[in-house]
């Protein structure tokens, strides 16, 4: 996975590891938080980047597993054959 950058980007996926350690603490409550943008905006990367850091910042067992494994890549999605 590239390096992810962009002040704004960085900013956000700060603000919700900021909002889930308050909830874990007790001192926040749930929220929804819904993404839109146009496709290509870089939905998918802010998520991939907030599991990232969730998976980097988790406790790990004495079996070195944590709750957070790591991402695999996404396989080419195969089209052919399929109607429109």
């Amino acid at each position: 996975m590239t390096t992810f950058v962009g002040q704004r980007q960085s900013a956000f996926v700060e603000s919700l590891v900021d909002h889930l350690e308050r909830l874990q603490a007790g001192e926040d409550v749930p929220r929804v938080i819904l993404l839109e943008a146009e496709s290509g905006a870089g939905k998918s990367r802010l998520i991939r980047e907030f599991y990232e850091q969730l998976r980097l910042r988790q406790p790990v067992s004495e079996g070195g597993e944590g709750y957070w494994p790591p991402l695999q890549e996404s396989a080419p999605v195969a089209t052919s054959g399929l109607e429109p």
